[in-house]
């Protein structure tokens, strides 16, 4: 699916694919912006929009295609930026929320949470947006757009920086996620349910240090958009890129500090188990214990000689569960006092 927005003098209006085709990207007038996003675009789309109006070279397309579905899942390319005589080449993941996300669990958002990719084409007075899923970010900026037509006024390379911004704010959502989940877990850790606890903070763990690796390559394209060293990128709109920077290394302290909590989590569970596992060994003991002087008395009596003097006697077989009896109570009452029954 392919949608054109084209920006003229403070008026935002949807167009027609063939109506901007006529016009080359290098043609298009000083006071227009054109914004193509395509999404699940076809094989016809795109040789449209990237091979006959772009002319972008087979190597991009390769890499955009790169995030297509490989086995039912989604391969998103390394995070990059490439500069080329007319365009402007930038990869970066974008996290796909699940739908709806609000009012859904901490621990079904992040069991749905899927990595995509998102390639952006930025030229002189146009922005192509490629992406082979659904990325709510980009539905997110249409929106603000449209409310806020006047935010085009800064060109293309402004509405990459609100995109690139949309994205790791995105993140952060996700960090928050991670947090009250964290919290989730930390209630089990006491509780009878605790089986599980370690599982999960492992799958936790797993998925904060691919976040921080998603970070940081991404974090490495901002910056280098942040420096100004592309020509489609005006140096009056670096200070956003460089605002974005700063909310990346905010996400990536977000994620040292939730990397330590998972593994302080994780030693406050090992310990409380094994203070579980020491309590129950020591109630085994204690039982054991006091079966002992009882197993030794009935193996004793349980001797088959003929000359035992308390084998005849009318009352041996009281005494010896009177005994049994005295032992017990006697060695309950010394491990109470001692506190090795809890």
């Amino acid at each position: 699916m392919i949608r054109v927005t084209s920006y003229t003098n403070g008026t935002i209006t949807s167009q027609e694919m063939t109506d901007v085709l006529c016009t080359p990207p290098d043609l298009i007038p000083l006071d227009t912006l054109v914004w193509i996003d395509m999404t699940e675009p076809t094989d016809a789309e795109e040789t449209q929009v990237l091979k006959q109006w772009l002319n972008v070279n087979s190597l991009v397309i390769d890499d955009m295609h790169r995030a297509r579905k490989v086995e039912g899942k989604l391969d998103p390319h390394y995070p990059s930026v490439e500069e080329y005589e007319t365009y402007l080449f930038v990869m970066v993941y974008a996290a796909i929320m699940p739908t709806p996300s609000v009012g859904v669990s901490a621990d079904e958002f992040l069991d749905n949470l899927v990595v995509g990719q998102l390639n952006v084409i930025l030229t002189e007075r146009a922005i192509v947006t490629h992406h082979p899923v659904r990325v709510d970010v980009i539905e997110g900026i249409r929106r603000l757009i449209q409310t806020s037509p006047h935010l085009l006024d800064r060109g293309p390379d402004f509405v990459l920086a609100m995109i690139l911004d949309a994205l790791v704010r995105n993140v952060r959502t996700i960090l928050n996620r991670i947090d009250t989940r964290m919290e989730e877990l930390e209630q089990r850790i006491f509780t009878a349910d605790s089986v599980t606890v370690s599982t999960k903070l492992l799958e936790l763990r797993r998925l904060v240090n691919g976040t921080r690796r998603s970070l940081n390559h991404q974090d490495e394209v901002v910056y280098q958009l942040a420096r100004g060293d592309y020509q489609l990128v005006n140096e009056s709109e670096a200070i956003y890129y460089r605002e974005v920077h700063d909310h990346h290394i905010m996400a990536l302290d977000h994620t040292d500090a939730l990397r330590d909590s998972i593994m302080g989590l994780m030693d406050v569970y090992f310990s409380h188990a094994s203070t579980r596992l020491s309590q129950v060994m020591r109630m085994l003991t204690v039982i054991s214990t006091i079966f002992l002087p009882i197993t030794f008395i009935t193996s004793l009596y349980g001797m088959n000689f003929h000359f035992m003097p308390e084998l005849g006697w009318t009352f041996g077989y009281p005494l010896v569960l009177t005994v049994i009896l005295i032992v017990t109570i006697s060695m309950l009452i010394l491990f109470r006092r001692r506190g090795w029954l809890g």
